[in-house]
């Protein structure tokens, strides 16, 4: 049950009458404290006061997983050195790209062809070229948030968009291609876009239907900030041990009557 995104269960029918008013609020707590001081200034920069309108993730698929082929060789790290943090490009898309999250389907023997200095590797895959809290609209406007986090853009829908999005991924990597002496054209186009972009809520929209909020909830919240997580969540008394197991088991079904003589 608790996989379920609580934007999702919390409106079921009969679920506040058997989680209860004091665990129904728990379960629709969103806190977001913005502490002072250098040790919080990277955290209070995905602060939902300050600007930050979802969590976003962003692939690009390739026929071609050029970034596995002999000559680019990048499998493994991120870039920039922290990609939560991404670089902003000419194209007004942001780019951080982490070189191992994405999957890549070979063709038998691509791997070990490559490895041994042959042709390109024959692997497809998809490239993570965004994941980070932002208030950006291209990836968001490819999503069906807030109703739905995921979106999907093929270049027969969307090739413009296909075509942005890797130009601006081939601007913040320049300096990377150009220390291996790969040119930027040389590189095969995207075919496919997929996002994932969780909403945070506000008074447009809010926890649960009938517009969502699909991100899970979310309580970071600080002492010197909210006082205590009661007070954080409205919620009298409440302890970091009862929210994190705020919900009851589910109710045993009614034992069978003992057989007759």
């Amino acid at each position: 049950m608790l996989n379920v995104p609580r934007a999702r269960l919390l409106p079921l029918p009969g679920v506040a009458s058997l989680l209860g008013g004091r665990v129904k609020s728990a379960l629709s707590c969103i806190r977001f404290d913005s502490p002072k001081g250098a040790g919080w200034k990277n955290f209070s920069r995905f602060h939902s006061g300050n600007g930050t309108t979802a969590l976003s993730k962003a692939y690009l698929g390739y026929e071609s997983a050029w970034w596995r082929s002999p000559a680019v060789n990048l499998t493994e790290g991120e870039y920039p050195q922290n990609a939560f943090f991404p670089i902003a490009t000419s194209k007004g898309v942001p780019i951080g790209v982490r070189w191992s999250d994405g999957p890549v389907r070979c063709a038998a023997g691509a791997a070990e062809r490559g490895a041994a200095g042959g042709a390109e590797r024959e692997c497809a895959g998809f490239l993570e070229i965004f994941y980070s809290v932002s208030n950006e609209t291209l990836f968001r406007s490819v999503s069906r948030a807030p109703v739905d986090p995921l979106g999907v853009a093929t270049r027969a829908t969307a090739g413009a968009t296909l075509d942005l999005v890797h130009e601006a991924l081939l601007e913040a990597i320049s300096p990377l291609l150009t220390a291996r002496g790969v040119k930027a054209a040389s590189l095969p186009k995207p075919s496919l876009l997929a996002v994932g972009v969780w909403t945070r809520p506000d008074a447009k929209e809010p926890l649960g239907p009938p517009v969502g909020y699909t991100a899970p909830t979310k309580v970071y919240y600080a002492p010197e900030v909210s006082g205590s997580l009661g007070a954080a969540c409205g919620v009298s008394g409440l302890s970091e041990g009862e929210y994190r197991l705020p919900a009851p088991p589910p109710p045993r079904p009614p034992a069978a009557p003992a057989a007759s003589a």
